[in-house]
């Protein structure tokens, strides 16, 4: 005789029903269809943030966002890829995320009304142009590459082009 995976029809409807759900909004589901592993799934879904997360023989990708040119960014973004960056390049990550929230307040789309700095890190035209974003003609309000080119240019010594805030920061 064969064993049933489930052990009554109630359970099963409640794994299918659960399982086509998950899979319409877009998730990849790779489970062992238990109903303590559907609510790890749960938990994880509706409590963290992240693109995969892993529960023993469970894997979820949500599918990463992607943001356009003039898109808003949310801020958790914008601090979770200054981190990121910070950790890559070597950078002391409070003093970064202290130093983005100075300039823009986390806005990528900050603009100084005063001069022409722009983005996360407040980089102005012709500094920017000097960078090689800049010479790729890629835009200040490109949240990722300006968090970069402040990164690199941090990691060179060359806090004195945030000075105000710097000072701020001591």
């Amino acid at each position: 005789m064969k064993k049933r995976k489930y052990k009554t029809k109630k359970q099963k409807r409640r794994i299918f029903i659960t399982k086509g759900l998950l899979m319409s909004i877009g998730l990849v589901v790779v489970i062992n269809y238990s109903i303590i592993g559907l609510q790890k799934i749960y938990d994880y879904l509706f409590t963290w943030d992240f693109a995969v997360a892993e529960v023993n023989s469970i894997r979820i990708e949500k599918p990463v966002e992607e943001y356009k040119y003039n898109d808003q960014i949310p801020v958790k973004v914008i601090k979770a890829e200054i981190i990121k960056q910070a950790k890559t390049y070597g950078n002391d990550e409070q003093f970064m995320l202290e130093l983005a929230f100075c300039e823009s307040g986390y806005n990528n789309l900050a603009e100084n009304k005063k001069s022409s700095a722009e983005g996360v890190y407040q980089f102005l035209y012709g500094t920017f142009r000097e960078t090689e974003s800049g010479r790729n003609h890629i835009s200040r309000f490109d949240y990722k590459k300006n968090i970069q080119e402040a990164m690199i240019a941090i990691k060179r010594g060359e806090k004195w082009r945030w000075r105000e805030c710097v000072n701020k920061l001591k």
